[in-house]
């Protein structure tokens, strides 16, 4: 996938317009910012079995062809080099969100 195209409408520009939306409007030094993290292993396996954690593990090891062919799947999960890490840092900072809207440090989240 490339997200730097400008046929992509989650490419880096998108984002950086948001912000600077942001700034103009004087929200951004309003927001609480969150830090992100990646998510442990043991916190995966909440909701993925070892042996899918396993396969992705895999992944950093297949060639470019093999991982095309792993995406073509009825889940549309996109396989890359890079999958697990990109999942656990999602996982992490979506974690980190929950806390803080669990603990009262924030009351109002915008999410992408």
């Amino acid at each position: 996938m490339n997200h730097t195209n400008n046929r992509h409408p989650d490419r880096p520009e998108r984002i950086r317009r948001i912000l600077e939306t942001m700034k103009e409007r004087e929200l951004y030094d309003r927001c609480t910012p969150i830090d992100s993290r990646h998510a442990t292993e043991d916190e995966i396996k909440l909701c993925h079995e070892k042996s899918y954690i396993k396969k992705l593990k895999e992944l950093e090891n297949k060639t470019e062809p093999e991982l095309k062919i792993m995406s073509r799947n009825p889940d549309s999960v996109y396989f890359h080099f890079d999958t697990l890490e990109c999942a656990k840092l999602a996982t992490g900072c979506l974690l980190n969100v929950v806390d803080a809207v669990c603990t009262n440090k924030v009351r109002f989240l915008i999410l992408k």
